[in-house]
């Protein structure tokens, strides 16, 4: 009679040269945010064209890790005086202001496409937050872009986020290797089927340094837009401590934590409070509520929940179904075996029973 399969890890001299590999191979590519700023200044020309006082700013990956992977998109939001005035005020999620923002980004395709008709765009307004979507020509001109309008959370989490992976010196890298995984198993929103955006990982690996006390809280309310740079500063990578030893445990730590600590049936991934200390019974991220939902006609689920620090009951989480939680678990157990898909699956053995 056949046993259960046994699994394995991967050692930590296996994943240690790995990522190791991984890291020098990103260190021997351009990383400096320069791109980026080329394309902000054509997006900045575009903007003021359609209303001098408004100003894009740029959020998500580049903000958040302070370098620009080659092929990445880029997030731009464009805010008014009043906007960024109140830096740490509510975004409006009314129909009349999705309206309001559907306006502006419709005349700004007007302008992008008579100052740039190498660029593809296309205006999606049917979604939760209206977006100009570009995708470049050659070239600097060959970064793609979404814009948005009037809506400050992105600026705020993002600057929330660099504050957390800014203070530990391998961070950066591990939030690298967690995207690039995410991508490669599928589950990554930006992958067709996939169910947690690269925001809502980051997330995950704030959250996770709190835990390990390897960062301090930081307060959400300190994230104010009007002390954000529109464009921040290039951050330049290091070299990971001890080629590679200390990231190969965080991240193999990583892992085990999500696996075997974190407590997907009632705890709630938030950097709103003390770590471990948000409940989903708290939130009132129930089963009931997801019923309730689904006859408002509303996909939401709580299966893993990730609070957003700045949006009032938002889960970044909201897209794993019960199956998708599921499907995540095999891919942490498999990436403890792999590396994050940095090695060689190792085939599965398996014991007879006694």
């Amino acid at each position: 009679m056949k046993g259960r399969a046994v699994k394995t890890i991967a050692s930590i001299a296996d994943v240690r040269a790995a990522v190791a590999r991984f890291c020098d191979a990103h260190l021997s590519r351009k990383l400096d945010t320069k791109p980026v700023a080329d394309v902000h200044q054509k997006v900045s020309t575009c903007v003021h064209a359609v209303d001098a006082a408004m100003t894009p700013y740029i959020f998500g990956s580049t903000a958040v890790l302070g370098v620009h992977e080659h092929g990445s998109d880029v997030d731009f939001v464009c805010l008014s005086p009043a906007d960024v005035s109140d830096g740490t005020g509510a975004d409006a999620v009314s129909e009349v202001a999705k309206g309001l923002q559907a306006d502006f980004l419709n005349r700004l395709s007007e302008e992008v496409k008579r100052e740039h008709f190498l660029w593809d765009i296309d205006l999606v307004r049917r979604t939760r937050v209206p977006v100009l979507r570009v995708k470049g020509g050659m070239g600097t001109d060959g970064v793609s872009f979404d814009v948005t309008a009037n809506r400050r959370n992105g600026v705020r989490n993002s600057a929330l986020l660099r504050c957390y992976l800014t203070q530990h010196p391998d961070t950066r890298w591990l939030s690298m290797l967690v995207k690039q995984w995410s991508k490669k198993t599928g589950l990554n929103a930006s992958v067709e089927g996939g169910c947690i955006t690269s925001y809502g990982w980051n997330m995950m690996v704030a959250y996770y340094l709190v835990q390990r006390n390897m960062a301090k809280l930081v307060p959400v309310e300190s994230c104010d837009v009007a002390q954000i740079a529109p464009m921040p500063p290039y951050l330049p990578l290091d070299a990971p401590q001890q080629n590679g030893q200390v990231l190969a445990e965080m991240m193999q730590d990583f892992l085990h934590f999500y696996l075997h600590e974190f407590k997907p049936e009632t705890e709630v991934i938030s950097l709103n409070r003390p770590a471990g200390e948000t409940t989903k019974e708290m939130l009132s991220w129930t089963k009931n509520a997801e019923d309730m939902a689904r006859i408002r006609g509303e996909k939401v689920h709580y299966r893993w929940c990730i609070e957003d620090p700045y949006e009032y009951n938002l889960n970044v989480g909201r897209n794993v179904t019960p199956f998708k939680a599921m499907l995540l678990r095999k891919h942490l157990e498999r990436a403890q075996e792999t590396g994050l898909l940095l090695l060689t699956p190792v085939p599965a053995t398996a014991k007879n029973a006694a």
